[in-house]
């Protein structure tokens, strides 16, 4: 699964390649640069999913759950990062779940942007 995935990112970057190369010169430094630039923001566009939780709120819960495994997460209550830590907003349970300290209300968003695993 993994090497479909890294052929798809390399295919992905070879056509955000060509299409650059079209219009700039990546002979030059800058433009070159530029290029770069392009390719990181692609493949951290491609690898980060994006998740509502919001539906898995009930007022009683402080325990959710995303659909894939992640390596890193980013949490978003009420559209305000959150943060990871004991003393912080919340814990992360394994590579599947977090919790925050107290219940979410019914009426706040929850988002998620990971990197799977």
């Amino acid at each position: 699964m993994a090497t479909k995935r890294i052929k798809a990112k390399l295919k992905v970057a070879g056509q955000i390649l060509a299409e650059f190369s079209g219009t700039h010169h990546l002979d030059e430094a800058e433009d070159f640069q530029q290029a770069l630039e392009l390719l990181d923001q692609a493949i951290y566009e491609l690898e980060t999913v994006k998740e509502n939780l919001t539906l898995q709120i009930d007022g009683e819960t402080s325990i959710f759950q995303t659909q894939q495994s992640f390596a890193d997460i980013r949490v978003l209550l009420n559209g305000l990062e959150q943060s990871e830590g004991d003393d912080a907003d919340y814990v992360v349970l394994d590579n599947t779940h977090i919790q925050f300290y107290q219940p979410l209300k019914q009426n706040e968003t929850l988002k998620v942007e990971y990197t799977r695993v």
